[in-house]
């Protein structure tokens, strides 16, 4: 775009033949136009360019934050498990005396 619009201001320049005071005031209101339309695609440049960072660091942190989340999540369950097989270990054997039929 930033070629086009160089493009086109060259285009519009002034020629070293001569000319016209109004084709002179004309080509130079052309070319103030095309710099602002220039200094606005480099803006809007920068502005998407801010926006994919802010996403990309968003979509890092989410990241991190579901990785936190998730080995929280494997920790408590490890701790769970824990905890049972120490119930169990601490739990009085329970012995049954059966008597068969004679």
């Amino acid at each position: 775009m930033s070629a086009r619009i160089s493009s086109l201001a060259a285009a519009v320049a002034p020629t070293p033949e001569v000319a016209v005071a109004v084709s002179l005031g004309a080509s130079a209101h052309y070319r103030e136009r095309l710099q602002q339309s220039a200094d606005a695609a480099i803006e809007r440049v920068r502005s998407a360019e801010y926006q994919v960072e802010r996403a990309s660091d968003a979509t890092r942190s989410a990241k991190r934050d579901q990785s936190a989340v998730e080995k929280l999540i494997v920790r408590a369950q490890a701790d769970a498990a824990l905890r049972e097989l120490r119930a169990l270990e601490d739990a009085p054997s329970v012995r049954k005396i059966r008597h068969d039929p004679c």
